[in-house]
């Protein structure tokens, strides 16, 4: 028997997850999706600084997003992923102004768990990565 995922338009769950208030204040923004890799990004503004630099909170949520762009393509019909554990590790600051740009790409996908790792980096140093695990429900 074969089995077939009907699969829905991913690029619609995009649009309505950067939608989302706390996507829309960052200014995330979805600069595409190939294979298992999405990417993001978002210029760093006044609202976004703790201290002078971007708030790490700025950055995960960014982080976490561009995980979930990175494993919609491969989700079925009645499928969505939340997330089940998020560890992240900081290296270095952004500043005012600039660009943090983010890669994610699925590391291993199953029936119920996805596991999904992310860079953010500016200017080409890497600022940031991420470990994501999705629940598949």
């Amino acid at each position: 028997m074969i089995v077939t995922i009907e699969r829905v338009d991913w690029q619609q769950r995009v649009t309505d997850v950067l939608a989302l208030p706390l996507n829309v204040y960052i200014g995330l923004a979805w600069n595409g999706t190939e294979g298992s890799v999405a990417r993001t990004s978002f210029v760093v503004r006044h609202e976004h600084l703790a201290l002078g630099s971007l708030h790490a909170a700025m950055l995960y949520a960014a982080m976490e997003a561009t995980c979930l762009f990175a494993l919609l393509p491969a989700l079925g019909k009645n499928n969505h992923a939340v997330t089940h554990d998020f560890h992240a590790s900081v290296m270095r600051t952004v500043g005012l102004g600039e660009t943090c740009e983010i890669d994610s790409r699925v590391v291993k996908h199953g029936r119920t768990l996805a596991f999904i790792e992310a860079n953010a980096g500016v200017a080409d140093k890497l600022v940031a990565t991420a470990r994501v695990t999705k629940s598949i429900v």
